[in-house]
């Protein structure tokens, strides 16, 4: 459940700074993409404020800081998805992968699993001979 939590937040947080840009650019406020562009973009909203609608303004300090209010949120999540980590034993031996980090590892050890069909009857290649497979439809 944390790790669906951080997801919905990771995409408003996306949205929100969409939206941000967005209504900055109509007024000819840009700046570079990802986070440092946003903080960036976010100076120069601040150095141009008195040439904007005040209700403009109000409208993106609306926005800016719910963004800042999610983002606090999603760093809580993390922090309590890395306790979790810390403590789990396959959690930590599947983040030994390369590649794959705590988040990642957390997010695959407390998958639940729930398999009605054994795996190597979903793929074909490793389907038995004469197995009934998981792709081939019914009468």
């Amino acid at each position: 459940m944390l790790h669906k939590a951080r997801e919905l937040l990771v995409r408003q947080k996306t949205m929100l700074t969409n939206a941000i840009r967005a209504h900055l650019a109509e007024f000819g406020l840009v700046a570079a993409q990802g986070p440092g562009g946003l903080s960036a973009l976010l100076v120069v909203f601040d150095a141009h404020r008195e040439q904007l609608p005040r209700l403009a303004c109000a409208a993106l300090d609306g926005l800016i800081a719910q963004a800042d209010h999610i983002a606090t949120e999603i760093a809580a999540l993390e922090a309590r998805i890395l306790e979790w980590h810390r403590g789990h034993a396959t959690s930590k031996r599947l983040a030994t992968i390369p590649g794959v980090g705590p988040l990642t590892a957390s997010a695959i050890a407390a998958r639940p699993r729930r398999f009605t069909v054994p795996f190597r009857a979903t793929v074909p290649c490793l389907a038995r001979p004469g197995a009934e497979s998981a792709f081939e439809q019914g009468p």
